[in-house]
């Protein structure tokens, strides 16, 4: 039997609005608070809510658009690694975990890519067009290891466009 997913804990959609996140949430911390369930009768719903922590985590992930992201994906690989043997969910690791690689020219204060380690001993290069094309699975430059890169794009008025939410404290490193 598998387990209930985040949307399953808090009885939302997969499509729920970030609004409906946060009223069901809400309305679970509720019931399953332990002031308000010593109103209910204790032959009621005794065990059938989940645990305060258990809904936390979910609301957590669900509320956060790169981690719910990354969620649905590893989701849609659970999903489909029952009907496929031996598929394997890409690793989530955060574009802050990866290593900035500067341009060359001094005068410019620019990444021109990220790197993060591989298992093998060679690593994972994510490149401003990876960014820009909202790319989040990368493949490793030597072997057949994948991961899943999590960030969000934001609007800056000052830049234009689009940009990495975490880009200006990466280039301080």
């Amino acid at each position: 039997e598998m387990e209930p997913t985040h949307y399953d804990i808090l009885c939302i959609p997969h499509s729920a609005t970030l609004d409906e996140i946060k009223t069901s949430y809400r309305q679970l911390l509720l019931r399953t608070h332990p002031d308000k369930r010593r109103s209910i009768d204790s032959e009621t719903q005794e065990n059938e809510e989940p645990a305060i922590s258990t809904i936390q985590e979910a609301y957590h992930v669900l509320s956060n658009s790169a981690l719910r992201e990354a969620y649905d994906f590893s989701l849609g690989q659970r999903n489909s690694s029952l009907s496929v043997p031996h598929s394997r969910p890409a690793h989530v690791v955060s574009l802050e975990d990866f290593e900035p690689q500067l341009l060359d020219n001094p005068s410019v204060d620019s990444v021109a890519s990220w790197t993060y380690p591989c298992r093998c001993g060679s690593f994972f290069r994510f490149t401003e067009e990876d960014l820009d094309d909202e790319t989040h699975l990368l493949g490793c430059s030597s072997c057949s290891e994948t991961l899943y890169v999590g960030y969000e794009l934001t609007e800056d008025e000052n830049y234009g466009g689009l940009k990495e939410e975490n880009k200006e404290d990466v280039g301080k490193y």
